[in-house]
């Protein structure tokens, strides 16, 4: 995938071990300030980043950032091979730019590019605390699997799975 416009200087381009540093420490910082994570998150952060890594010479797993003028990084989103389904990892957007619709242009172009790269399915999990991500899943498609009650990374939530169907999928808007 090339690098895709989405207007107001900000470009969807594939990720690069350059941009491991960054995606860390912005997932990390915001969990643990604003979502309120313990400092076991951090290690989940990073081990998943290796996992990436190394999965993404091994098969069709892949990342987009979201980058401003002056390489200024705003946003990532991963897809994960597991087979026939893809899994979302690590999607995160600059809490300025939510309500812009700038997650959702994200979002879908990782959909298209996962049809593209000949996936069926994607799955995702995120926490019910998690609103405005649940609300935009529901909105682009994604069908609620499961919702189970847990205590992760010191806060007790639900976990909330999802699974959207890229072969049967009616046309989002």
């Amino acid at each position: 995938m090339t690098g895709t416009s989405l207007g107001e200087g900000l470009a969807l381009r594939p990720y690069s071990a350059s941009d491991r540093d960054w995606v860390a420490s912005a997932h990390i910082a915001h969990y643990r300030s604003v979502e309120r994570f313990d400092p076991s998150f951090d290690d989940v952060v990073w081990k998943a980043l290796s996992d990436i890594d190394r999965r993404i010479e091994e098969d069709r797993t892949f990342g987009l950032v979201l980058e401003g003028s002056a390489d200024v990084h705003h946003g990532s989103i991963f897809l994960c091979d597991t087979g026939n389904s893809a899994r979302i990892r690590l999607f995160y957007l600059d809490r300025q730019l939510h309500g812009e619709g700038l997650g959702r242009a994200m979002l879908l172009a990782a959909l298209e590019a996962a049809r593209d790269s000949g996936f069926r399915q994607i799955e995702v999990s995120t926490f019910d605390t998690h609103a405005a991500a649940c609300s935009l899943y529901a909105r682009t498609g994604f069908i609620e699997q499961a919702r189970t009650r847990c205590i992760s990374f010191g806060r007790r939530m639900a976990q909330v799975d999802f699974v959207h169907d890229l072969v049967t999928e009616r046309a989002v808007s």
